[in-house]
C-alpha cells in the first residue's frame, strides 16, 4: 500500500511501514551494530520497515552508531535521544513514534535472523492478525555459544485465540516477548503505558496486550535471537538479586491492572493468572534463594494482600517445583523464615547451573 501526498505540482509517494522494530538502548555499544546489522534487509523490502532506537541516555558509542544507520538509511533507521528512563520508558516512546501496521520490540545485544525477517515482512502484510507467534532462538554465549530452538506445533491458518490448540503455547514457560508481534491498534485501545524508571518491564508486554487479542496466526521461523550469558546484563543473578525492587513495582502495577480489566475468555484469565504467579514466585524465590532481607518480603506480602485479598490467598497453592510440590510461599507464611525443605530446592538449582 502507498500514500500520496501531493506538494505543490509534485506527487511525493510514500511507502507505508508494515513492521515498526523498537530498539531500546543503554550504554550497548559493544552489541548495537550487530542487532542493526540484522534489520538491514535488501532494497526491495527495507522500506517497509521502520526501525525506531531508543537512545535510553547512554554515556558510551551508543548514540553514536544508531546515528551512522540512521544516515546511511534514513528512509528506515530513526534515532530519538532522551535522558535516562530506563526499559518502560524506551518502549513508551517508541509506541508514540511507531507507524507500522505491526510492532515488535527488540532489545539491543540481541538481533534478528535477517534472511527470515524478509519473509516475515511478507508474511505481515498478508495477515490481518491481532497477535503473530515467532519461533526464535536462545543463543547462550560463553566460552563456547550454544543455541536453542523455541517453537511450537500450532495451526498455520488464522486462530481465534479461545482455541484450545493455542493453551500449549499461552501456558508455555518459553511463549516470551521474543516470540510475539502486536498489531499496532491493541495500544491505542488499551492507552498502553509500561511503568517507567525500572528494569524488567518485558513481562507488562506479554500481560495486559493479550485481553485485545481476539486472533492469532503464527510464522514458523525464527525472527528472534535471544542472548544470554553476558555479565550484567537484567538476567544475571547479582543483577536480579540487586534489582528485585523493580519486579516488586512491577507486580504490583500487574496485579492492580488484573483487578480491573476485562478478560475476554476463561483461557486469557488462565493466562494472565499464570504470568502473576510467575512473577509473585520468582520475587519469593529472588528473596529466599539469596537471604534477602526478609522485612522486604514481608512488606511485599502485606501490599499483595493490600491490593488483591483474593491473590494473596491463591498464593498459598504455588509450588516451588513442578517436580518437587512444596508450597513454600505457605510455608514461608507459617515460619517467616527460608525452610529446610526450601533449602533442599536450593541445592538442587545449584546442581542445575
Amino acid at each position: 500500500m502507498f500514500l500520496l501526498r501531493k506538494l505543490n505540482t509534485k506527487v511525493v509517494v510514500f511507502m507505508e511501514k508494515i513492521l515498526s522494530v523498537i530498539v531500546p538502548a543503554y550504554n550497548m555499544e559493544h552489541y548495537l551494530a550487530k542487532c542493526l546489522d540484522s534489520l538491514v534487509v535488501g532494497a526491495e523490502y527495507i522500506s517497509r520497515l521502520e526501525v525506531i532506537i531508543i537512545n535510553d541516555g547512554s554515556t558510551d558509542n551508543t548514540l553514536r552508531i544508531a546515528q551512522e544507520f540512521a544516515e546511511k538509511y534514513a528512509a528506515t533507521f530513526r534515532v530519538i535521544d532522551k535522558s535516562n528512563g530506563d526499559y518502560g520508558s524506551c518502549v513508551n516512546r517508541g509506541l508514540k513514534e511507531a507507524t507500522g501496521k505491526y510492532i515488535k520490540i527488540l532489545d539491543a545485544d540481541d538481533y534478528f535472523t535477517t534472511d527470515n525477517l524478509v519473509s516475515f515482512l511478507v508474511f505481515l502484510e498478508e495477515t490481518d492478525a491481532d497477535l503473530v507467534i515467532s519461533s526464535y532462538n536462545k543463543v547462550c554465549v560463553g566460552a563456547k555459544t550454544t543455541e536453542k530452538f523455541f517453537s511450537w506445533s500450532i495451526s498455520s491458518m488464522p486462530t481465534d485465540i479461545c482455541d484450545h490448540s493455542l493453551e500449549s503455547v499461552l501456558f508455555s514457560k518459553d511463549f516470551q516477548m521474543h516470540a510475539v508481534t502486536y498489531k499496532k491498534d491493541i495500544f491505542s485501545e488499551l492507552d498502553y503505558h509500561q511503568t517507567e524508571g525500572i528494569s524488567y518491564t518485558d513481562q507488562e508486554w506479554m500481560f495486559s496486550p493479550m485481553t485485545k487479542v481476539r486472533i492469532v496466526d503464527f510464522f514458523e521461523y525464527p525472527i528472534y535471537n535471544y542472548c544470554v550469558g553476558r555479565i550484567g546484563q537484567t538476567m544475571d543473578t547479582e543483577v536480579q538479586k540487586h534489582q528485585v525492587g523493580h519486579n516488586v513495582k512491577g507486580l504490583y502495577k500487574m496485579l492492580a491492572e488484573y483487578k480491573h480489566m476485562e478478560k475476554p475468555s476463561n483461557i486469557i484469565a488462565k493466562y494472565l493468572l499464570l504470568r502473576l504467579d510467575q512473577r509473585s514466585s520468582h520475587i519469593y524465590k529472588t528473596y529466599l534463594l539469596y537471604n534477602l532481607p526478609i522485612e522486604e518480603l514481608l512488606e511485599v506480602e502485606r501490599q499483595i494482600r493490600s491490593i488483591s485479598p483474593d491473590y494473596y490467598q491463591h498464593l498459598d497453592q504455588l509450588v516451588v517445583h513442578k517436580v518437587y510440590p512444596y508450597r513454600f510461599i505457605r510455608s514461608f507464611r507459617a515460619s517467616h523464615k527460608r525452610t529446610t525443605l526450601f533449602d533442599i530446592y536450593a541445592w538442587y538449582m545449584k546442581l542445575m547451573r
